[in-house]
């Protein structure tokens, strides 16, 4: 089922020259029944050796699903859909369906790709090899509960001998059901993880393009048929790039409630002059090829083991993500930590991997000796822009990675922050400049050295299941940007949280302090949405207290203080503290360093006259440090009510 809601203002994407894209509101969406996800302290027990227990899988096991019959009386409602059976996979999920597959391949929650009808506690590409590893099951009776635990899993190892399995790692987690006649959580999931363990760090070139070896998992639950309503459940806004485990563990509650529809403006405008980035300082260049020669159908997660951090988590195409994975062939995948080599570029949107990208020029790309990949942040915290440039390359041609490319052409892609209005023509390196950024992505080209290839290329953004699409130009056979362009693509405004500025605290040295995230409990900000926020990774068992900001912002820009923030002997605050509310949440949940976590629930009463009513949040952590107090930070959150 392919849905698109995509804004009438589309068609002024083909003209030649528009107005610059503005901040536009949601249409309306659906009501889907889902789930919201709220972090609960960490509560890893094993169940091997209790009484039971089960095995499923033992050493040596691969890419394998069992089904288990549900018995002894447990019921469970997934997606308000009674089961009577569950397929427990060696990679790390669960499947309520009778399809018997065991892809390894992670994808985005919600993509649409298998296994759907699906809870992901640690979907990877997992290996059951090391002494004492196994998958095992166990009902509990009196607990109403059935847990699935997989232990001393791995990280499959390409390249090894024949008939030889091979794991990187070792670590252990669950997934625990409670039973739909659980007197106080019935039919919810708790994902839970034994933080004694934990998943490899991945080195630069440990990867492959078939992408299922890198830690990179999906942590998450989607729905049986992918529909695009429901977009799956993504609690740690890593989409399928997760590298570590969440700070606490993580309880998914049934819950009905609005979608936002999707839609973006998409306006075609004259360029400023083109800004190479390449040798500038501050400037990073992507790692050569693994194999050498040149570029071609490498991605950043190849060469160097892992996304691109944007040091933030940004809005595209309503999805939140954290990463970029830059591939040679013309396109950032975001969120998406592995992917396929990917040169042939679609129509987008498509369902056709990759998902949720970001396409200033996505063809068949191969680099010569004078081409490069490189990105760079400018601005300051709260009014920034992130640049990613693909420099000087062609289109394939003769054996791969030979640098022999047809054609040239350099592009660029940038993410605006907030308050970061517009870039100084004529800068270099790009000077920010304050304003209304709206969290906006640009596509940049140069088009004095434009040659053609010939090129057929895809340009424009896609959703995290290919189901919705704004594209700068038609089709997938584009041979150039049209000439002078400057393609601009908006998000719609309402109903969604984006965050701006920098995470902080006021630690002295030698004092150990965390850096905590700010995030949703994955249900949109819409009247009659049972919608709260919560703070992720900062100091245990300390007093989070949640700041509350109802503006006004400062005319021309998209958050409530300057850029960068007001500086304090606490930190950097976000929120305007003269009309802020505090709302204490109590204490952080207890645990190993980093690991407190705490929320608050904001449920949005039905009143249509909050739409468009725009909220500021921050959290502050509070503990005590030797002889003082430690208080962490947040960075800022905007919430535009739906």
């Amino acid at each position: 089922m392919r849905k698109v809601f995509i804004a009438a203002g589309m068609a002024a994407a083909l003209l030649a020259v528009g107005a610059p894209a503005q901040p536009v509101l949601c249409p309306a969406g659906g009501v889907v029944t889902s789930y919201r996800s709220d972090p609960i302290p960490s509560a890893f027990a094993s169940i091997v050796g209790q009484p039971g227990a089960v095995g499923v899988f033992l050493p040596q096991t691969d890419d394998t699903t069992s089904f288990v019959p549900f018995g002894g009386g447990f019921a469970f409602a997934y997606h308000g859909v009674a089961k009577t059976q569950v397929g427990i996979c060696s990679n790390g999920w669960i499947t309520f369906t009778s399809t018997a597959s065991a892809t390894p391949t992670n994808v985005h929650p919600g993509d649409g790709l298998g296994p759907n009808d699906a809870i992901f506690p640690w979907h990877d590409d997992l290996v059951v090899v090391s002494p004492g590893s196994r998958v095992d099951y166990r009902f509990d009776s009196l607990a109403q509960t059935l847990a699935v635990q997989w232990t001393g899993v791995g990280n499959f190892v390409s390249g090894a001998p024949p008939a030889t399995l091979v794991g990187r790692g070792s670590f252990t987690f669950q997934c625990v059901l409670y039973g739909s006649g659980h007197p106080t959580q019935p039919n919810t999931i708790e994902l839970r993880y034994d933080r004694s363990t934990a998943p490899p760090v991945m080195g630069a070139c440990q990867t492959t393009n078939a992408g299922t070896t890198a830690t990179s998992a999906t942590v998450g639950c989607e729905n049986a048929l992918g529909d695009p309503l429901c977009v799956g459940v993504d609690p740690t806004a890593n989409g399928a790039a997760n590298g570590a485990f969440p700070p606490c563990d993580l309880r998914l509650t049934p819950a009905t409630y609005a979608t936002p529809g999707l839609s973006a403006v998409t306006s075609l405008v004259p360029q400023e002059p083109f800004c190479h980035i390449e040798g500038l300082p501050g400037t990073v260049a992507l790692p050569g090829p693994c194999a050498g020669g040149c570029y071609d159908d490498e991605s950043a997660s190849d060469l160097t083991g892992d996304d691109l951090a944007l040091g933030k988590w940004v809005v595209v195409c309503k999805k939140h993500v954290c990463g970029a994975n830059m591939s040679a062939n013309g396109f950032l995948a975001m969120g998406q930590g592995t992917d396929f080599a990917n040169f042939a570029n679609t129509l987008l949107p498509s369902p056709a991997e990759p998902e949720l990208v970001v396409a200033p020029f996505w063809d068949d790309l191969e680099a010569k000796s004078t081409s490069g990949m490189f990105y760079r942040v400018d601005g300051v915290p709260g009014c920034r822009v992130w640049t990613f440039e693909w420099h000087d390359f062609g289109a394939f041609v003769g054996p791969s990675g030979d640098c022999a490319a047809n054609g040239s052409v350099t592009m660029q892609a940038r993410f605006f922050e907030g308050s970061a209005g517009s870039v100084a023509a004529g800068s270099c390196p790009p000077a920010i400049l304050p304003g209304n950024g709206n969290d906006r992505i640009e596509f940049l080209y140069d088009h004095a050295n434009f040659v053609s290839g010939p090129f057929t290329a895809s340009i424009g953004v896609e959703n995290q299941n290919g189901t919705a699409a704004a594209t700068c130009l038609p089709g997938n056979t584009n041979a150039s940007p049209a000439s002078g362009m400057k393609c601009v693509i908006d998000d719609c405004d309402s109903g969604e949280a984006l965050a701006y500025g920098d995470r902080s605290n006021n630690a002295p040295a030698g004092v150990p302090a965390c850096l905590p995230t700010i995030l949703t409990n994955s249900v949109p900000p819409i009247v009659g949405n049972p919608f709260g926020l919560q703070v992720l990774g900062a100091s245990p068992s300390g007093i989070a207290i949640l700041l509350l900001d109802g503006g006004p912002a400062i005319p021309g820009l998209r958050t409530p203080v300057p850029c960068g923030g007001v500086p304090s002997p606490f930190g950097t605050f976000w929120v305007n503290l003269g009309s802020a509310l505090l709302l204490v949440a109590g204490p952080t949940s207890p645990g190993g360093p980093c690991e407190g976590c705490a929320k608050v629930d904001l449920p949005i009463p039905n009143v249509s006259v909050f739409v468009g009513a725009v909220i500021y949040a921050q959290w502050a952590v509070v503990s005590v440090a030797g002889f003082g107090l430690l208080v962490e930070l947040t960075e800022g959150n905007k919430i535009t009510i739906g």
